[in-house]
């Protein structure tokens, strides 16, 4: 199965899953009846490209490899379609919620990283 069959396959179940919990949520007295009539895909690395490169070169640096796909919704997409995108950041928890967080010396390492990869690097690899 190619990766892009093997995300749609997990989108397909997840927005399943999440219609389901919608649903769960509805009191049978309200009359009320929820249907999946949107749904945009994930984010998903291009696998060769400027951001491929870039991403590559990242991941060596902080030792955590390129690939990365967001399962959700984000702009990143949308930007995909006219200039080569990048998704990267520290780890934490909590996103967008009051207690989000992210650890501090990941921080330091992303900044250390862009230094290091940008010093350097070009998207036309010259």
């Amino acid at each position: 199965m190619s990766r892009r069959a093997a995300y749609d396959a997990w989108a397909d179940r997840a927005s399943t899953e999440a219609l389901g919990e919608v649903r769960a949520l509805l009191e049978p007295d309200w009359n009320a009846e929820a249907e999946l009539v949107a749904h945009r895909d994930g984010w998903q690395l291009d696998c060769t490209g400027p951001a491929a490169d870039l991403a590559s070169r990242l991941g060596a640096e902080l030792g955590t490899g390129p690939t990365f796909d967001a399962p959700y919704w984000m702009e990143a997409p949308l930007w995909q379609q006219v200039c080569p995108t990048v998704v990267c950041g520290p780890s934490g928890g909590g996103l967008h919620a009051l207690d989000e967080w992210v650890e501090l010396d990941q921080v330091r390492r992303l900044a250390s990283a862009l230094v290091a990869v940008l010093s350097d690097w070009t998207p036309h690899g010259e």
